[in-house]
């Protein structure tokens, strides 16, 4: 019988983790295949009308009509086809596709049913909802977006549930994303237990864990958001992917190797408000699925006072963070500034060095053409 899983997130639950390390190893027996990116998040412009898909693809493909965006879904519908029709074990992993709605998940399943894929099961990660907004926050903050209210921020866990339950029912698998509920405490050793067990096979777990999305501190985000925040005043804003993931590279190694900024933790009205406003979130979870997460008892949320926040919209994350140390922001800025410095003048080295050999052959030629 022909398997797939489907892990479909949440986001902010390891997803960019599983998802590199399946795109860089042939399993043995289990495809996972390569559509788009490393993630499967392509599926999205595929079985979602265009009007529904995730803001990243508005901003890759650019303004499109529609009969361009059904031809580009198209395009990958063929290709997502082609590419898994005959197989036997097949793994898709997108963090945005449980957001999808029942017609897009009936659309999915029958194409999957078409090729050959008969046993099916859904894999889920939820996060605590608090723990959550703060990573989702961090996340849009070192890409200067603004930050989102904690009023207004509800996580769908038990629409999502019964949405993807409807289509496959009783096959779907919900995993808290708490570190001592993880296999290794770890989403990778998680994820790869699950599919081990449902494809019957040995999949092999790295021996460390792999973190490809690293939490910086709260000082190194408000630089970030300062940097990207000039150039924007400047008119010079355009995010390079390569250049950021540079930026952060950088910060990682020089900034954050030599000095320990400040984890990021949420002001505890804040998370009070958030938690709050997921009691019967949580309370389904509980009841429904055995699902809690640790410290979090929606009865005790209930009993207590019913918290109140004043809330003023703002870009930067420092303010909904308990701390930020100064002393720590101005070292790392320097060191940011020095290493710069550095690699700015290797790089002129770099070029002139470069340059010397052409210049050395139009000295040449000039001469054997004087003679």
């Amino acid at each position: 019988m022909n398997k797939v899983l489907l892990h479909i997130g949440t986001g902010k639950t390891g997803t960019t983790s599983v998802q590199d390390y399946l795109y860089g190893q042939r399993i043995r027996g289990i495809q996972y295949p390569h559509l788009y990116h490393t993630n499967h998040n392509i599926l999205d412009v595929v079985y979602t009308p265009m009007a529904g898909w995730n803001p990243m693809y508005h901003r890759q493909f650019g303004r499109l009509s529609d009969s361009e965006a059904d031809e580009l879904a198209r395009s990958y519908r063929w290709k997502l086809i082609r590419t898994i029709k005959g197989r036997r074990n097949l793994i898709l992993s997108g963090e945005v596709i449980y957001r999808f709605s029942d017609d897009s998940i009936h659309r999915l399943k029958a194409d999957l049913q078409r090729c050959g894929f008969e046993d099916f099961q859904v894999l889920l990660y939820y996060r605590e909802p608090a723990g959550h907004y703060l990573s989702r926050m961090q996340q849009r903050s070192r890409h200067s977006y603004p930050l989102l209210s904690p009023i207004n921020e509800i996580y769908p866990y038990r629409e999502t549930w019964e949405k993807w339950n409807r289509h496959f029912p009783d096959r779907v698998m919900v995993r808290p994303f708490e570190r001592n509920q993880l296999l290794k405490g770890d989403s990778l050793a998680d994820f790869l237990h699950v599919a081990s067990e449902f494809f019957c096979r040995k999949i092999p777990t790295p021996e460390s864990p792999l973190n490809k999305n690293p939490s910086l501190s709260v000082e190194s985000i408000h630089l970030l958001q300062v940097y990207w925040h000039r150039l924007q005043v400047n008119d010079q804003f355009e995010q390079d992917p390569v250049y950021f993931n540079f930026l952060i590279r950088l910060i990682n190694r020089e900034a954050e190797g030599r000095i320990k900024g400040t984890q990021p933790r949420l002001r505890p009205e804040i998370a009070t408000m958030i938690r709050y406003r997921h009691i019967d979130q949580l309370r389904f979870l509980r009841d429904q699925l055995g699902i809690t997460f640790n410290g979090i008892d929606p009865e005790a949320l209930v009993a207590g006072p019913q918290p109140e926040l004043d809330w003023a919209d703002s870009t930067w994350f420092r303010t909904i963070c308990t701390d930020f140390d100064h002393e720590a922001y101005e070292t790392i800025s320097s060191q940011m500034i020095a290493e710069l410095t550095r690699r700015h003048i290797r790089d002129s080295r770099y070029l002139d060095w470069l340059q010397q050999p052409y210049w050395a052959v139009r000295r040449y030629i000039r001469r054997k053409m004087n003679r």
